[in-house]
């Protein structure tokens, strides 16, 4: 059983057991490493602390983080640049465009219309990457057969 305390510059302000998610925290504090404080109670203040994705370490809230602190505008951005799923998984990122992008239209008041473009615009980059990655295995092994 863990649990995590968020401090406050006076002393421990809260306490929440674990749901199981010491991946997360503990990505969060390697990533954002005094910010983790500041993510953690966004994503309380939000009821945002659930993953993007089962096998990501990434809470809805990161994006959020993003978007107010790191000036994210894009869901290209969020997922390529600020979480770095975009080229280290595909498959992933594919499931987590939409919900990246539903989270950053809550927050950043985008209309149906600039949502659905976010989404086709992060999915059209994801499918030329995946293209260029293929081809650069295809050359790969026609020098090293």
């Amino acid at each position: 059983c863990m649990f995590f305390f968020f401090q406050a510059e006076d002393g421990i302000r809260d306490v929440e057991r674990s749901r199981g998610l010491g991946d997360v925290y503990k990505r969060q504090v390697e990533c954002y490493g005094t910010n983790a404080i500041q993510v953690a109670q966004l994503g309380k203040d939000l009821k945002l602390n659930e993953k993007l994705h089962n096998d990501l370490p990434v809470l809805k809230v990161q994006v959020v983080f993003a978007i107010r602190k790191e000036l994210a505008v894009s869901v290209k951005d969020v997922v390529f640049r600020r979480l770095g799923v975009g080229f280290t998984n595909t498959k992933i990122a594919e499931e987590i465009i939409p919900i990246v992008a539903k989270v950053m239209a809550k927050e950043l008041r985008w209309s149906t219309e600039k949502e659905t473009e976010e989404i086709k615009s992060a999915k059209l980059l994801l499918k030329r990457l995946g293209q260029v990655l293929s081809l650069i295995n295809i050359l790969r092994c026609r020098r090293y057969p």
